[in-house]
């Protein structure tokens, strides 16, 4: 299986974003039909619960792209860390996959998102592109050395869920398909 791979080599590691052969992106209908590679940033730009790691931005800094099929997001060195995104101001919590969300990326809803690791690097598998941070979450108590692995975090409320935009017919948002 053929995959378009975005990648950018830094001095902190190599971050890249894979697209399956055959894959459909949609944007909002202000969307320039353009990818941004995968860009690391020095600050996020929602606030977080938390304290960012690593910033990296893929798609678009003001348009949410989705995709049919899950894309894969690997930031080196963030194995053991949370995972969100930002998008237009707002900061949404990644959950962990389960089993069969990394048995089968695709799985996933859409527009849906998860984190795994391989290795020491995080996988984000994501059906969307934007704004992604790695971050070590706010704690209350002190951590006393084990796994942050088993703490969960309640997944903040879905909003906005759906098309953007109101009325106007169809035609309202521009798809390409990848590797085709």
């Amino acid at each position: 299986s053929n995959t378009l791979t975005l990648s950018r080599a830094t001095s902190s590691g190599s971050y890249s974003v894979e697209i399956p052969t055959g894959t459909v992106i949609q944007g909002e209908s202000d969307w320039n039909g353009l990818i941004t590679l995968p860009t690391v940033k020095a600050t996020p730009s929602t606030t977080i619960a938390g304290t960012p790691q690593i910033t990296i931005e893929v798609g678009s800094s003001t348009v949410k792209l989705t995709f049919d099929k899950a894309t894969k997001i690997t930031i080196p060195g963030q194995a053991g860390k949370n995972a969100g995104y930002g998008l237009n101001g707002v900061f949404t919590i990644i959950n962990a996959c389960t089993a069969a969300q990394e048995a089968d990326p695709d799985t996933l809803p859409a527009g849906g998102d998860c984190f795994t690791t391989s290795g020491t690097d995080m996988i984000i598998n994501t059906k969307h592109f934007t704004e992604f941070v790695s971050y070590t979450p706010s704690s209350s108590g002190g951590s006393g050395g084990g796994s942050s692995d088993d703490t969960l975090i309640p997944p903040a409320p879905i909003t906005g869920t759906g098309l953007v935009g109101g009325g106007g017919g169809g035609g309202g948002s521009r798809a390409t398909s990848a590797g085709e």
